[in-house]
């Protein structure tokens, strides 16, 4: 758990939106541009899914996944649980615990450091309810249904796929309003980095209550 001293130090924003709205892409910005520190729980997903006790949870449960290593394929399991929410709450239940576990550690040593503002990348943030202590503020990555769907189509993702991937997450209208603050990811790049930089300016002189 975090200790109250480190928490008096360190505020920590929660960066969410939706699938292809471009969150990741604004806190590459944040990390590379203003030097901020990003905990990524995507990437911390894939590192925690490597621990034994993660992998043989996910094969006993997902028994049809499992690749020609004899360890389970991240292909084969996205296309189970993302075509059945009941299969996706099973896998949450392994990985969850682990992941806001690692989180709470890498932030504890970030405050341990003297970091003033951490930023945490999570997708689920309010899907999962993560949206409250020791998370201060969210910034929302918004980008509309259509171009979310235009972006996955892209990308390669069939329209029966895009539209299960977006149907799993909380409709991005309704994060609009729980949000601390909202960038706009509609339009160019060049557009995007702009609000970035506002933000950026915004959040550095930012007083807390």
């Amino acid at each position: 758990m975090f200790g109250c001293a480190l928490l008096v130090h360190m505020k920590i924003i929660g960066v969410t939106g939706g699938i292809a709205t471009g969150k990741s892409t604004v806190c590459r910005i944040l990390a590379q541009k203003y030097g901020h520190i990003v905990v990524d729980a995507d990437q911390i997903s894939r590192e925690v899914s490597e621990l034994p006790y993660a992998q043989e949870a996910i094969l006993s449960s997902f028994e049809n996944c499992a690749g020609e290593d004899g360890r389970f394929d991240r292909k084969k399991l996205a296309s189970i649980v993302f075509s059945d929410t009941s299969r996706l709450e099973e896998l949450e239940k392994i990985l969850h615990p682990l992941i806001s576990s690692e989180f709470k550690r890498q932030a504890q040593v970030a405050a341990s450091s003297g970091v003033g503002l951490l930023f945490y990348d999570c997708p689920l943030l309010f899907e999962k309810s993560l949206d409250t202590s020791p998370i201060d503020a969210v910034l929302l990555v918004y980008a509309t249904e259509v171009v979310q769907i235009q972006r996955l189509l892209a990308k390669g993702f069939s329209l029966e796929d895009a539209n299960g991937r977006i149907a799993a997450q909380i409709p991005i209208e309704e994060k609009r309003g729980r949000a601390t603050w909202i960038i706009d990811n509609t339009s160019s790049f060049e557009n995007l980095e702009s609000q970035v930089d506002e933000f950026a300016k915004m959040v550095a002189d930012y007083e807390w209550e």
